[in-house]
């Protein structure tokens, strides 16, 4: 969240007007770090932390933090915080999986308008085409031909154009109408189309066939690994993927794949023919296992507690719901690697 909503009964709460001036403001420095991790108000696996990585992730020191008060107390090894705005957190995350399903339905209606034209159009060519003398047929038809290819473009885009609002505000109604109901949305396997152009778009292997990159995660890349070019590496990713050098990964495994590249592009790596020639020379010395960067664990952090918050408040729904069959093993594992990348990010401050 980029804002802190708290409510003014909750600013003259006795939990906040009964504690001291210390405590008030390492309790506000906890609460923007929560909101802007969207972490429900719960630092989990925080009681090792140092002194140093609680000053450098929430602005306040260890000892401020070491002892239980009325704003904020520990449970085992998380911190928990009182008066954290869940129901606000809550409220924006549903809209934008609000959002996104819109996004999917828009991309679904333009796709079956698109198909149906097309297949429209074989069927009505050869009763439009007249009637040409073959040596008409052998200079002129080419230009004719390219000539009205252009027109049905032009034709196909103008029609979008004035399609495109009515279509996205049908697809959003229909979404809020079934999102208001006890009914779950059964949505096709299928990339999210994003709201503008993709900078690259990844072949997946899976159910979801493709995987856009998109600038806002260009931007985090480009933050986290300021020594290289992201785009550029992203690039040759895409080529390796799609020539087969490297194996397709789903589009949920994508955000992984491409940090663990820049890291790998970070740390170096040798060009393909100097691998060759040095392969002698690499069998003598010891591997070389890159670390991932801060930067990377903290997206793939993010992207880990995203999958974690829908799994146990699906739809975006206020209550918890309570895992079952694969879902359960879904959710444990989740757990168990969000607690690992902590710790990685824990060594790696």
């Amino acid at each position: 969240m980029n804002w802190l909503n708290l409510r003014t009964e909750t600013l003259h709460a006795p939990n906040y007007i009964g504690s001291d001036p210390t405590r008030r403001a390492t309790w506000l420095s906890l609460m923007l770090w929560c909101a802007q991790q969207e972490n429900g108000g719960i630092i989990a696996c925080s009681r090792q932390w140092s002194d140093r990585r609680w000053q450098q992730t929430c602005g306040v020191t260890a000892d401020e933090v070491a002892e239980s008060c009325d704003l904020f107390a520990w449970a085992g090894d998380d911190l928990t915080l009182w008066g954290y705005p869940i129901d606000r957190q809550r409220e924006i995350q549903a809209g934008r999986e609000f959002g996104r399903i819109g996004g999917i339905r828009s991309g679904e209606v333009r796709r079956k308008s698109r198909s149906t034209n097309d297949t429209e159009a074989p069927l009505q060519a050869p009763l439009q085409a007249p009637l040409q003398a073959p040596l008409q047929a052998n200079t002129e038809a080419p230009l004719e031909r390219k000539g009205i290819g252009k027109e049905e473009e032009e034709e196909e885009e103008e029609e979008e154009e004035r399609n495109g609002k009515a279509d996205s505000a049908a697809t959003s109604a229909e979404v809020l109408a079934d999102r208001g109901g006890e009914a779950q949305l059964e949505l096709v396997p299928e990339a999210a189309q994003p709201t503008t152009p993709p900078v690259l778009t990844f072949p997946c292997s899976g159910k979801v066939a493709q995987w856009h990159l998109t600038d806002a995660f260009l931007s985090e890349l480009r933050a986290a690994y300021p020594s290289i070019d992201p785009l550029a590496e992203a690039k040759v990713a895409l080529l390796k993927v799609t020539a087969g050098a490297v194996t397709r990964k789903t589009a949920s495994g994508m955000p992984r794949f491409i940090c663990s590249w820049m890291d790998r592009a970070t740390n170096g790596r040798p060009a393909a023919g100097a691998a060759q020639a040095r392969q002698g020379a690499q069998r003598q010395q010891s591997a070389f296992v890159p670390r991932p960067s801060l930067g990377a664990l903290q997206i793939e952090l993010r992207a880990v507690r995203e999958e974690i918050a829908d799994i146990l408040h699906p739809g975006g729904c206020s209550g918890t719901v309570e895992p079952k069959g694969a879902k359960r093993e879904r959710y444990d594992a989740l757990v168990a690697r969000r607690n690992r990348i902590q710790a990685q990010i824990e060594q790696a401050a």
